[in-house]
């Protein structure tokens, strides 16, 4: 148990810096990233429009209750564009060093449940290495292009997503193969 807990603490530590280094030092970071135009006066409009934190779709329609006339006009309006999600902070973003900290905990929880995986599943180092690269592909596939599928997320910034995802555990896998105790 000492053993998982170490490798997973050590590839968490990795994955974090791996993520400081894709995001710091390569592209991918920024790719599909762009600022808002007019930001001041979209911001102000928002302000003033917007009284909850939250993902807002527009056009939207709530799919539970719309009826079938309800539906046309949404798929009419949604054919026609705009379309998009905006993720709103009404009252903005915690300071960087605690989301810089709560980075570091996820990616040494993931980096835990990775190991967990990975004592079970045996096998060499080579083995593992992969492993963990396809649990981080896996991981990357189903969270990030349904975000492209159903939210227009750009594809260049999916991809640089999945990227990022991939060889940070691919990495962080040959940490954990390194540290945990082999078959």
């Amino acid at each position: 148990m000492g053993k998982l807990i170490l490798a997973g603490l050590v590839a968490g530590v990795v994955m974090f810096a791996w993520g400081a280094v894709s995001h710091l030092l390569l592209p991918l970071g920024d790719m599909g990233v762009k600022g808002l135009p007019n930001e001041g006066a979209l911001v102000a409009q928002m302000t003033g429009s917007i009284d909850a934190s939250g993902a807002y779709l527009f056009p939207y329609v709530d799919m539970e209750d719309a009826t079938e006339a309800e539906m046309d006009a949404w798929n009419a309006r949604a054919a026609a564009g705009p379309t998009g999600m905006l993720v709103y902070r009404r009252g903005g973003n915690a300071p960087f060093a605690t989301m810089l900290t709560k980075q570091l905990c996820i990616d040494i929880l993931g980096a835990l449940l990775v190991a967990f995986v990975l004592l079970r599943v045996g096998g060499g180092f080579g083995t593992r290495v992969v492993c963990a690269g396809v649990m981080g592909l896996f991981a990357t596939i189903t969270i990030n292009a349904p975000y492209w599928n159903w939210y227009s997320f750009p594809g260049d910034f999916t991809v640089s997503s999945m990227i990022d995802s991939t060889v940070g555990w691919l990495i962080a896998g040959v940490v954990l193969a390194k540290l945990l105790p082999s078959d």
